[in-house]
């Protein structure tokens, strides 16, 4: 995985790195870290469905709560109007 990328706020080039990396190993962990490169780039709609999918794959992770919390916001901004989805989140 690339975190280094990640932490130097390269979020879109750390995501395709994690994808590779989901793709290989489908460990849960990754799409965790994937959603939250997406989020950070700006994309929510990838986001949100990698959140989404960590929850379904690992139902009782003790990041649920901050989890939910994310998709409910990710859906509040793909509801808005004029592109606030693309809008990026910080932390």
């Amino acid at each position: 995985m690339d975190r280094c990328k990640c932490e130097a706020g390269h979020f879109a080039e750390a995501a395709v790195e994690f994808e590779k990396v989901y793709r290989a190993t489908r460990d849960p962990a990754v799409l965790y870290n994937l959603a939250l490169c997406y989020r950070r780039a700006g994309n929510a709609k990838l986001a949100l469905a990698r959140y989404e999918e960590y929850l379904r794959q690992v139902p009782q992770s003790p990041h649920r709560p901050a989890v939910e919390a994310r998709i409910k916001e990710l859906r509040q901004q793909l509801a808005a109007p004029n592109g606030a989805a693309k809008r990026s989140v910080s932390e």
